[in-house]
């Protein structure tokens, strides 16, 4: 198999070493797996890192600095990225493809590029993407340019792949909804490394409460909604003590005006971006864990964040929308706000602040159905069957290649 994910090379970006943990797994399954980027050499894949310019430029939109024009050299820059990125591979996968002896490809979405689609012709073997979103919807509740092309590409790739591995029932819809058919379109949602997260349950107490909240800052994450919540929540209990905020992106300054202007900044710890396993560790202190999520439509993602909330036993509160519910068990597992509502958010801090039972049976009920249903174990071996069954059905089991022969091999 032949696995393509820019992200691999990158070991300062915890998606990175996702995408490294996930090669382990479907290795561990029988799968022998050749990683495009090992192919062409890179050491940190260029695919994922900012340019000088993009970097400047979503600077400036996180200063709100010429947005408009910012918006726009973002997406020019990212066009010009993602076709030269995809240029440059499958010419390398074209140079070499008699010494590829691939029998399926495995490949990540990722703007503007279309390796997968092409790579899939050049070796005549069956594709299966791996997509976490739909570009153009990305691009419209971002704030960018919009454009009919770019959305009839991204729907050209989906047609020429033999799989599409979505993580939530509401974007297989959306990507049916656009003349896919639904058989070609697998839900299996995409695990965590269970080894990565704290055996030790976080321990909740008496004491006073931290909150954490992790994710990009951009309007839709609700970071501005949390904040107004904390100020509610503080007017009514001593037991808050501190909000720690991971992450950065095109709000953040706006974010920490309001902060100050609510008279909470001096409770309220904005970090940025952080080592993975930093993240994590924020996360096991933190006793009440939220993901503020405005009203979003379509709300298709899986929030990774809630995911990575109940693998380190932290009570959850989150909006109500997607498939947060069905993660948080209609509630059962942690607690449910209706998106943008700040009153019903404070109210939620507030009631697990004075508990401490309540968040301590939160946090285990969460921690207990991560190891369930949410494991990169689990994970891989769902991916497997798809690979397996898509490379049996393409050629007779006796014609596969033997360096990349995805058979039932026992696990080790």
């Amino acid at each position: 198999m032949l696995y393509i994910n820019p992200f691999l090379g990158r070991f300062d970006f915890w998606t990175g070493e996702r995408g490294r943990q996930f090669v382990v797994e479907l290795t561990r399954r029988g799968a022998t797996v050749e990683t495009l980027s090992a192919i062409l050499g890179q050491g940190a894949s260029e695919a994922a890192r900012p340019t000088g310019l993009l970097a400047w430029a979503k600077r400036a939109l996180r200063e709100k600095i010429a947005i408009d024009r910012a918006m726009f050299l973002v997406e020019l820059l990212l066009i010009a990225r993602g076709m030269r990125r995809t240029m440059r591979q499958t010419w390398q996968v074209w140079r070499r493809r008699a010494e590829l002896p691939v029998d399926a490809v495995l490949a990540r979405a990722f703007e503007y590029d279309w390796t997968a689609w092409i790579v899939g012709r050049i070796l005549k073997v069956p594709v299966v993407l791996e997509s976490h979103s739909v570009f153009f919807i990305e691009r419209r509740l971002r704030g960018r340019r919009f454009s009919a092309v770019w959305r009839w590409f991204e729907i050209r790739q989906w047609r020429n792949c033999d799989r599409i591995w979505v993580n939530t029932p509401e974007l297989k819809q959306k990507i049916v909804e656009n003349g896919i058919a639904a058989d070609r379109v697998v839900v299996i949602p995409f695990g965590l490394k269970l080894e990565a997260y704290s055996a030790a349950p976080h321990q909740h107490d008496d004491d006073d409460v931290d909150l954490i909240f992790v994710g990009s800052f951009y309007t839709w994450h609700g970071a501005e909604v949390l904040l107004r919540a904390l100020a509610v929540a503080r007017g009514r209990t001593d037991k808050v003590r501190r909000l720690v905020m991971v992450g950065d992106g095109m709000t953040r300054s706006n974010c920490e005006d309001l902060a100050r202007e609510l008279n909470v900044a001096d409770i309220v710890e904005f970090t940025g971006w952080l080592p993975h396993d930093q993240v994590v560790a924020r996360i096991h202190d933190a006793d009440i864990a939220v993901a503020p999520y405005l009203k979003v439509e379509p709300f298709y993602f899986e929030p990774v964040k809630v995911l990575e909330y109940m693998a380190e036993g932290a009570a959850v509160v989150s909006s109500n929308q997607g498939c947060v519910s069905e993660l948080l068990d209609d509630g059962a597992i942690g607690r449910l706000v209706p998106p943008g509502d700040v009153e019903a958010l404070a109210r939620e801090i507030v009631d697990l602040a004075e508990d401490p039972a309540a968040r301590a049976r939160l946090g285990r009920a969460g921690r207990a159905k991560f190891e369930r249903h949410h494991t990169m174990q689990t994970t891989a071996a769902r991916v497997f069957t798809v690979l397996a069954d898509l490379t049996r059905a393409a050629a007779p089991q006796d014609e596969l290649h033997s360096t990349a022969q995805l058979g039932a091999r026992p696990e080790t």
